[in-house]
């Protein structure tokens, strides 16, 4: 029981440390990144690649906001 409590811990104050979203749908295009960039930058965060996926959609791309932001 006490070994799957720390993971579950470190899982709670990861989430609690920070939201994200997708860019949504559609094709990155540079403009398209630079416009969902700008408005990713304005809310404080920054734009990251999603892990796995096609890099091409925009949905592979996240918002990254730290919480207090």
């Amino acid at each position: 029981m006490r070994g799957a409590v720390l993971p579950l811990l470190l899982l709670l104050s990861a989430c609690a440390t920070q939201t994200s979203y997708s860019l949504g749908d559609g094709i990155a295009s540079y403009d398209e990144l630079k416009r969902a960039t700008a408005e990713c930058q304005a809310k404080g965060g920054t734009v990251r690649p999603g892990g796995q996926g096609d890099t091409t959609r925009l949905n592979y791309y996240n918002c990254v906001i730290p919480r207090g932001s």
